[in-house]
């Protein structure tokens, strides 16, 4: 199969693996150590023996990773862009008004703009808005040419105070030179519509059309810029999802200390040097026991947790537990390639690891993945998935790590 881009989101059901012993997790809690939240795991392997996993992570981090990434509905994510998008757009119509006053420009309730060319309908509202700021910027140089005075300008009136006659007096006869001056901006601004409009309207048209095609263009960077700020993808396919690789590289820094305890834990239990294959079975041991949540709290969101709110809550689904063992994996082997595979309701993962006798593989890119399943409850090993798992088709792969 060769390499795809990921085409859906995985919502993992809930997976019975009865032929498997369960990983489970026998103690938790989190104690709060002056900047540090330390976490401490009862565990028992699938040989019934319990053991000990602590580590602390700083607050700081856990709080970050909750600002960074909040989970959405994806409906209500796309709402929410779309009404920026139009904000956005109708900000810039504004301007494009103001440019080309002969053009009646409009924007529908999707964000597409219409125009006509022809005199403004809002023509006389235009002059005036000319008429008002151009002698607000000649009353603002009126004050700070007479100090000790204050002209204020009240709708179609103005109020003048002054320490004496003689300044009333210059002050009154510079509001008239001002007044003269915004009716002289009017004209000019008539003057220019006037000759805008008698230009060759195809003209106009295809200017108007380029500025059009600009504003789409950029419209089409807006929508993924505002994913991608808050930590979501749009496919090619147009389907929205959390951004999995974003999150992965961007959080597991943070997870060094789990992944040191984890070596440390695995070298108490199996012995130093016991290899690459023995660690990552350990570390899919911890995934697994940690307690499986489709998140219902968040009933018809995407409910992924990225690897440090999986922790702090100590749940996750089956996609965010396969982030949070991708990035520990990649803190204990920085060059160990990592793909995520998606199904129609499950996630796992694929690991470039030649495939031992027995064990599950894909092959892709010129090489043989073995398959990895971290979400549990069953405790399988590398190289072994799920019955479900089996029989169910994959979708698409997204890379995590290269």
């Amino acid at each position: 199969m060769g390499m795809m881009m990921a085409m859906m989101f995985a919502l993992c059901g809930g997976l019975l693996l009865p032929n498997m012993a369960a990983a489970e997790q026998t103690a938790f809690q989190t104690v709060e150590v002056a900047n540090m939240r330390r976490f401490e795991y009862g565990i028992k392997d699938d040989a019934g023996v319990d053991s000990a996993l602590t580590f602390r992570l700083p607050l700081s981090n856990i709080g970050e990773s909750y600002r960074h990434f909040q989970a959405h509905d994806p409906a209500d994510l796309r709402a929410q862009a779309k009404a920026d998008r139009i904000q956005q757009i109708q900000a810039m119509v504004t301007n494009l008004r103001r440019r080309y006053p002969q053009v009646q420009f409009s924007v529908d309730a999707q964000g597409n703009i219409q125009t006509r060319i022809g005199p403004p309908t809002d023509f006389a509202d235009a002059q005036r808005l000319v008429f008002d700021r151009t002698l607000e910027e000649q009353i603002a140089l009126l004050n700070l040419r007479f100090p000790d005075a204050k002209v204020i300008a009240d709708g179609n009136r103005y109020r003048i105070t002054a320490p004496d006659d003689r300044q009333m007096r210059a002050i009154e006869a510079e509001m008239q030179a001002a007044q003269q001056v915004a009716s002289d901006a009017v004209a000019a601004y008539v003057q220019r519509a006037r000759r805008q409009t008698k230009q060759d309207s195809s003209v106009l048209q295809e200017r108007v059309q380029a500025e059009l095609t600009r504003i789409e263009q950029g419209m089409d960077d807006f929508v993924q810029s505002y994913f991608m700020a808050r930590n979501y993808r749009l496919t090619n396919q147009r389907l929205l999802m959390p951004d999995y690789a974003r999150l992965a590289k961007v959080e597991t820094p943070w997870l060094a200390p789990v992944a040191e305890a984890i070596a440390a834990w695995s070298a108490a239990l199996d012995g130093s040097g016991a290899g690459q294959r023995v660690l990552l079975n350990r570390l899919l041991l911890f995934t697994q026991s940690i307690p499986y949540s489709r998140l219902a709290d968040r009933q018809s969101s995407i409910g992924f947790l990225p690897p440090l709110q999986l922790l702090d809550e100590n749940r996750g689904d089956c996609d965010s537990k396969a982030v949070l063992f991708a990035a520990i994996a990649h803190q204990l082997y920085p060059r160990l390639p990592i793909v995520m595979v998606l199904l129609s309701n499950h996630a796992y993962l694929a690991l470039g690891i030649s495939p031992e006798p027995g064990d599950r593989f894909i092959e892709r890119d010129g090489r043989s993945w073995t398959l990895a399943e971290p979400v549990g409850p069953g405790h399988t090993r590398l190289g072994e998935l799920g019955k479900e798992s089996e029989a169910t088709a994959v979708e698409a792969v997204l890379r995590l790590f290269n």
